[in-house]
């Protein structure tokens, strides 16, 4: 299996969800009224220049005269912030880890930073969906925070009110869309993970059940996967359909082979060559509360989800069989990579 490290949240399957993403429900005062207006009510904060920084800059300027006019000082600048822990406080969110190995809640606070926390250039987009609205908050600034809180509220008598929250984390290519398939049903668009050569985005499917809102699962979206020591390389994407109380996904997967392992007897030292294209689907039943695996209908399982992103050459070979053993009767690359593809897999 090779190892990537992702957000340690999409790992989780239904049964193991609770105790880590279920935020706490309490008796909230904070009406959606009241959270765009306080998220609309900017102050302006002042962020001086970096002092040492422009030291460090003084000195590559007089060692390095010919870089002098790339080397411009930082300087001081005004900035609109909200104090968004006040906001929390409102809504009655106690920040609190969102993985096991950190501090970090959201937009750069840590537990135990106190009662303040600024959130500069505050962004805000409102979705509605039946009994429901839920307000996006973010910074508009990538450079302050890639993080995206969904806030969700209720009607109560004539009042949109708070109820829970959920989080999409390190967004930095696009902004996490909710999507809702159903009344109390929907997903979360968003950054699984990326890196050199790899990159991973999911859907995140979310109920509302008995006034909060519970993480059911992960499904990849499409994303690759290329090098990273491994005989084969991967890009997939999928398509979803919601009708009816089901959701079909259908996912197209297409395995390069390469020479990462080994030096080919002919040809160059290093090649990439094409092994197959495949269509798989798997099919999940909606009773209200919970997705449930339609096996009969379904050519993935659970687990073959996590591993179109994360498993290793045992993981695809075990789900991909059929596919892997054309190549025993391929090309003379695909046969001599076929032959040191079955050594590795057994």
């Amino acid at each position: 299996m090779v190892e990537i490290k992702i957000k340690m949240k999409y790992f989780l399957l239904p049964v193991l969800i609770l105790f880590l993403f279920s935020s706490p429900v309490s008796a909230a005062n904070l009406t959606l009224k009241e959270a765009e207006e306080f998220l609309a009510n900017v102050e302006q904060l002042y962020e001086p220049p970096d002092e040492e920084l422009n030291k460090q800059l003084e000195q590559d300027r007089k060692e390095s005269p010919e870089l002098a006019e790339s080397l411009t000082p930082t300087e001081g600048y005004y900035y609109p912030a909200v104090d968004i822990y006040k906001l929390w406080q409102k809504a009655g969110i106690e920040p609190k880890p969102l993985r096991k190995d950190s501090n970090d809640f959201l937009f750069g606070y840590e537990v135990g930073m106190g009662e303040k926390w600024n959130l500069g250039y505050p962004a805000t987009k409102l979705y509605s969906k039946a009994d429901f609205k839920v307000l996006r908050v973010s910074s508009s600034s990538l450079a302050v925070s890639g993080d995206y809180q969904f806030l969700f509220f209720k009607k109560k008598d004539d009042k949109w009110v708070y109820f829970d929250y959920t989080y999409a984390l390190w967004e930095k290519y696009t902004e996490p869309e909710i999507t809702f398939l159903d009344d109390t049903l929907f997903y979360i668009n968003e950054l699984g993970c990326s890196g050199s050569g790899l990159v991973d985005f999911i859907n995140t499917f979310y109920a509302i059940s008995d006034g909060k809102v519970e993480l059911l699962l992960y499904c990849p979206d499409k994303g690759h996967l290329v090098g990273w020591g491994l005989m084969f390389d991967r890009e997939y994407e999928s398509k979803m359909d919601y009708s009816d109380k089901v959701l079909t996904i259908d996912y197209t997967i297409n395995i390069d082979a390469n020479t990462n392992t080994y030096e080919p007897k002919e040809g160059k030292r290093y090649c990439e060559f094409p092994l197959f294209t495949t269509n798989r689907k798997v099919v999940f039943n909606w009773d209200g509360r919970n997705l449930s695996v339609d096996k009969e209908k379904s050519q993935l399982t659970i687990d073959d989800l996590e591993n179109i992103f994360g498993g290793g050459e045992k993981e695809y070979y075990a789900m991909f069989q059929p596919e892997f053993d054309k190549a025993k009767n391929g090309t003379t690359e695909q046969k001599e990579w076929y032959q040191l593809f079955m050594e590795q897999v057994k």
